[in-house]
């Protein structure tokens, strides 16, 4: 399965794993659950009472506590278009009517709710000639932490100088991440170049020094010509 099960003791854990891991998409804390959407429902109605009401309170609106929804397929290769998302949707409409708080769908609301599709076994059913086209499970839940978009964190394309041996942004925050850094800890790179192993340490709040041989690869010639 594209999804795993996990038990951690608190929020701050699930978001202190997920800011250092660039293979995690979301930790989400899982509401109700199903082989399909109206098995989703049942279960997250079970749950209202120990999981939703201590969260969003009855003084949700007087709060101000935003929420939204969001939809999302794994190892389909399709996305939620409107409609989908108008139709699953509905099935939640008695749900979430016990959420007062005002809708944002911006990144700055408080809380995101998602409904999760899984579809891990779609490319080996296509191979197999298989006709089933339902997902292996379903979630909905609410979202902890979003993991790294490192491609955007690190981005290449927006570095003023990179070479043809800059480390790729996702290489270089794995190999900083399996290294058990800390926040202080100094990060020295003799052979620096372009700087990714120290852009993604310098991510974990490390102190970082580079150096190179090749005063090209440090930028720190306009017109980066090695004369």
């Amino acid at each position: 399965s594209i999804c795993l099960y996990t038990y951690l003791p608190n929020d701050l854990i699930a978001i202190e794993i997920a800011h250092r891991c660039s293979l995690i998409r979301s930790v989400i804390e899982v509401w109700g659950e199903g082989t399909e959407v109206n098995e989703v429902v049942k279960d997250l109605n079970n749950n209202i009472n120990s999981l939703i009401m201590p969260l969003f309170p009855s003084d949700l609106s007087y709060n101000n506590k935003s929420w939204k929804a969001t939809f999302r397929r794994l190892g389909r290769g399709t996305k939620f278009d409107n409609d989908d998302k108008r139709i699953t949707l509905d099935y939640f409409k008695d749900s979430l009517s016990h959420i007062l708080g005002p809708v944002d769908m911006s990144d700055k609301c408080n809380y995101e709710l998602i409904y999760l599709e899984d579809w891990y076994s779609y490319q080996l059913d296509l191979r197999n000639n298989s006709t089933n086209n339902k997902p292996s499970k379903c979630y909905f839940g609410r979202v902890i932490a979003n993991g790294l978009n490192i491609q955007t964190l690190y981005s290449l394309k927006d570095r003023p100088y990179i070479g043809s041996t800059t480390m790729n942004e996702f290489l270089s925050h794995i190999a900083i991440s399996v290294s058990n850094l800390s926040a202080n800890d100094v990060v020295f790179d003799p052979y620096a170049g372009t700087g990714s192993i120290l852009i993604a340490a310098a991510y974990l709040n490390c102190f970082i020094i580079g150096s190179d041989i090749d005063i090209d690869s440090l930028g720190l010639l306009t017109n980066h010509s090695s004369n």
